[in-house]
């Protein structure tokens, strides 16, 4: 470019050169979206997946014995090494009506009392606990807080070191 008396060109240059950093920022989030749409692929494995490749002699409990069974969550008992363990995690499904009844991976209070019987069933029979962790979060709609005050709180004298474990955003 030529030189002209009194025109300066160094906050052109500047400009240009935020501009080019902030395309190289942008490369860099499509890689990390990348990361993040093959965390949410809808083909990708989960938790019945595993179980149904891993514990093929897999017996399914269901209800938390005070109003329903929450389909976000999964669990029963099944045997790895010849040890009878108990198998927990949570379940998003993999098609758009599988999603809606399993209500897309997120847990009500119910799937909380679920979870809290089957590790006091796991404890009072002496089963290590396998728990799969694929959770948006906790359900964020208005009766998630039906009964939350009693199904989060955990029995003091069950809890030790190791026993409790948390993912996503739910309430513990």
């Amino acid at each position: 470019m030529p030189s002209l008396p009194g025109v300066g060109y160094s906050e052109e240059i500047r400009k240009i050169e935020e501009r080019l950093e902030a395309l190289k920022d942008r490369e860099d989030h499509s890689a990390a979206w990348k990361t993040v749409e093959l965390a949410r692929h809808k083909d990708r494995p989960q938790t019945l997946d595993y179980i149904k490749h891993g514990f093929p002699d897999f017996v399914e409990l269901h209800g938390d014995r005070l109003r329903f069974d929450d389909p976000a969550i999964v669990g029963g008992m099944a045997t790895l090494d010849g040890r009878s363990v108990m198998v927990m995690g949570h379940q998003k499904g993999h098609d758009l009506k599988e999603r809606q009844h399993r209500n897309f991976g997120m847990p009500r209070p119910e799937g909380y009392r679920k979870a809290q019987r089957l590790a006091s069933l796991a404890e009072k029979f002496h089963m290590p606990v396998l728990t799969l962790v694929d959770t948006p979060g906790a359900f964020p709609g208005a009766d998630a807080e039906r009964g939350a005050g009693r199904s989060y709180r955990p029995d003091p004298q069950s809890l030790r070191a190791g026993d409790c474990a948390h993912g996503g955003g739910g309430r513990w």
